[in-house]
């Protein structure tokens, strides 16, 4: 049986991606257990790890690594709350850390405004 298609890809903190499938499902899959060897260890490199992009039906790096679709689909967990500030505290980092290879620091508080934090311990101003 062929698994829904992967439209969208964004790799998030600590080795893990949020998919979206044609279906209009999101799902969070882990990444870690996949990483080690000599292939799949590159991916340790979080740039790289970031290289990851959609191919015809699954996801792939730069250097060929790929998943299989249905691992993708059936190891995945569905998407939650805690995966949105998952995936808001990932683009944060990852604002800051361009903005210094950019040569702009770029204040925490200005990737808080963009990647908001909602809950009772930290909320932002």
């Amino acid at each position: 049986m062929l698994q829904p298609k992967v439209m969208e890809v964004v790799p998030l903190a600590d080795y893990k991606l949020s998919l979206t499938f044609e279906t209009g499902e999101i799902k969070v899959f882990d990444v870690k257990p996949y990483i080690s060897g000599d292939w799949f260890g590159q991916l340790m490199d979080v740039e790289y790890f970031n290289s990851v992009h959609v191919t015809e039906r699954t996801i792939e790096w730069a250097g060929g690594q790929d998943i299989a679709p249905h691992e993708l689909y059936d190891l995945s967990e569905p998407f939650s709350n805690d995966s949105w500030e998952t995936i808001k505290s990932s683009r944060r980092k990852d604002l800051i850390e361009r903005g210094r290879k950019n040569g702009r620091v770029l204040h925490v508080s200005e990737a808080f405004k963009q990647y908001p934090v909602e809950n009772e311990d930290h909320k932002s101003t």
